[in-house]
């Protein structure tokens, strides 16, 4: 859009100008076409189209007492009147033409702020504000307007929003608490080109289309029924998105949003994030009263997230953040309202502190008796909040000091139960050793027992086979003397 296009009244004397003649021709109650076309608040065709699409009475009509040929009607009687039923319609057309008339006059009357228009010819109303008045119907009243620039239509009753399409140069849309339920003119190509904000909060919109609003920048959908956002492909120059109050389950849809900066997620059902894709310049993201159990690794890509707000969900373990140490940039964690809180009470910042600093090397305990201490290293992620509690340099120190105490103290321990295991197993090997003597000892008493056993049968049954020879010889010397 042109700088012209833009361009606000700022002579005072064309202003005036401007200003008297749209009054003087409401006064004359004359038509302006050519103001029409540019959007001024002249006398617009809407009334004169309201009046012509009146009804006329039909003289056929048995209503109409007027009718001379009326066959129900008798000289000095009231015309007889057939009851009919009703149709089963929403609204009458009578009502719906005078509803349209009602609609238009507030909007004229809601008009404001005189600026050039963009091809420079004239003059026309560039904000409209008709905030909770009750309109129910739009219809092509929008098509007298199409210069606004601003456009207000909060805490209404509107359900279709298609006419705003006419308002080609529309910069802010607010359209918030009304009865609005699809999004479809938003997802149209060529339409409302210049379009920069856009509130349609407290609506009855179900899901997250792809809009196609080429330089929108903002877009509030809090407070509706939105349960899905996988239509949605992503925008180029969208920098703020607002879902709070919706129906979503997860983040599925939401990526390929180049340049947001602020994704607010709150209240609603999501239990996982993974599906954020894509949002290389993302700051905010708020997560407040989901169903968020764990903080599942990987966690998506966001190397400019700088605070995240986890109250209220149902994270039961502390330990669960330390897997915050992907998103480096992170500066702000807010996570009241956890379960986890009513075990750790106030030592929640401690205990992130200690998560997020790095563990101490062999190196690091050099100084631990030291009156002169190294540094401490950088958490990772480098936390400056932590709920309303600001986490400073000595918060830091303090936490490093105790973990390179509790190392130190994990390395004695260590040590000490290397040595008795080495102790322990001296004794171990002592003892076996002694058994082992022991064994061979009773095996060779054993075995010089079975020997002598064995020398003595031998010497046993030698003597028993001598006492025997030396029997044989006496008998046979017997038997020689008995002989002679």
């Amino acid at each position: 859009m042109s700088d012209n296009e833009k361009e606000v009244v700022d002579d005072p004397q064309e202003e005036q100008e401007a200003q008297e003649e749209p009054e003087n021709q409401e006064d004359a109650g004359e038509e302006n076409p050519e103001a029409e076309e540019n959007g001024e608040n002249n006398n617009p065709e809407g009334e004169q189209e309201n009046k012509e699409e009146e009804e006329p009475k039909d003289p056929e009509d048995p209503e109409n007492p007027e009718d001379p040929d009326n066959p129900d009607k008798e000289d000095g009687e009231e015309p007889k009147i057939v009851e009919e039923p009703e149709p089963e319609v929403e609204l009458p057309t009578i009502d719906l033409v005078e509803e349209k008339k009602r609609s238009h006059r507030i909007i004229k009357e809601g008009l404001s702020k005189l600026a050039k228009i963009p091809d420079n010819t004239g003059y026309a109303f560039i904000d409209l504000n008709v905030e909770g008045k009750e309109l129910m119907v739009l219809s092509d009243i929008l098509s007298f307007y199409v210069n606004l620039r601003y456009a207000n239509f909060s805490n209404n009753k509107i359900k279709d929003i298609t006419s705003i399409e006419h308002c080609a140069y529309l910069l802010t849309l607010n359209a918030s608490k009304n009865l609005i339920e699809d999004m479809r003119i938003f997802t149209l190509d060529r339409r409302l080109t210049f379009l920069t904000e856009m509130n349609l909060s407290g609506n009855k919109i179900t899901k997250l289309p792809a809009i196609t609003l080429p330089c929108l920048e903002k877009l509030y959908l809090n407070e509706n029924e939105i349960e899905s956002c996988e239509e949605f492909r992503g925008h180029l120059c969208l920098r703020v998105l607002e879902l709070r109050k919706n129906k979503l389950k997860n983040c599925r849809g939401l990526r390929n949003c180049r340049v947001l900066t602020d994704l607010d997620l709150s209240q609603n059902q999501i239990s996982d994030i993974s599906h954020l894709e894509n949002l290389p310049e993302l700051k905010n993201l708020n997560l407040m009263g989901n169903k968020i159990e764990v903080l599942k690794s990987p966690l998506p890509q966001l190397p400019k997230l700088s605070l995240l707000n986890l109250d209220e969900n149902i994270i039961a373990d502390v330990k669960t953040f330390y897997n915050l140490r992907e998103i480096p940039s992170l500066k702000t964690l807010l996570c009241n309202n956890n379960p986890f809180l009513e075990e750790l009470g106030n030592g929640l910042k401690k205990e992130l502190i200690r998560q997020f600093l790095p563990d101490p090397t062999v190196e690091d305990l050099k100084d631990l008796n030291e009156e002169v201490k190294m540094p401490t290293p950088p958490m990772i992620p480098d936390l400056t909040l932590i709920n309303e509690d600001e986490v400073v340099q000595e918060d830091k120190d303090d936490v490093w000091q105790e973990k390179k105490e509790e190392e130190q103290k994990r390395i004695e321990e260590e040590e000490e139960r290397r040595r008795e295991e080495e102790e322990r197993k001296r004794e171990e090997e002592e003892r076996l050793r002694r058994e082992e003597e022991e064994r061979l000892a009773e095996e060779e008493r054993l075995r010089a027992e079975e020997e002598e056993r064995k020398r003595a049968e031998l010497e046993k049954s030698r003597e028993e086979a001598a006492a025997k020879e030396k029997e044989k010889e006496q008998e046979e010397e017997e038997e020689e003397e008995n002989a002679e």
